[in-house]
């Protein structure tokens, strides 16, 4: 190998002149915590990238979602839900829940389909 391609690899192992893997336009500067998308500035939100800050557990807001609260819509990780039947219910809305019951959302209306 020639010089250049020695620092070439070492630099893509770096992760230095890769772009950033949301916008692909601008250069990335950062590592997510969470998925390890290499981003620009742009799309860098306190120690996550742009994408898991939106997938975010409305509950813990500290790990992913799994899937939403079929009462209330919030997204929810594995540790703020539980199963209750085909259903994921956030563990609030699993305190509430009485099994036959109608259900309804945090709002007081009929609850999401959802789930």
């Amino acid at each position: 190998m020639t010089g250049i391609t020695i620092k070439l690899a070492a630099e893509l192992e770096e992760g230095v002149g890769e772009l950033c893997e949301i916008c692909l336009e601008k250069p990335a500067a950062r590592v997510c915590e969470l998925c390890g998308r290499r981003v620009c500035e742009e799309h860098w939100r306190e120690g996550r990238c742009e994408a898991c800050e939106i997938a975010l557990c409305q509950v813990c807001r500290s790990r992913l979602s799994v899937g939403y609260c079929a009462a209330c819509g919030r997204l929810v990780c594995e540790d703020c839900s539980v199963e209750v039947g085909a259903a994921r219910l956030c563990r609030e809305c699993a305190a509430g829940f009485k099994p036959g019951g109608p259900r309804t959302s945090r709002r007081g209306g009929p609850a999401s389909s959802r789930s």
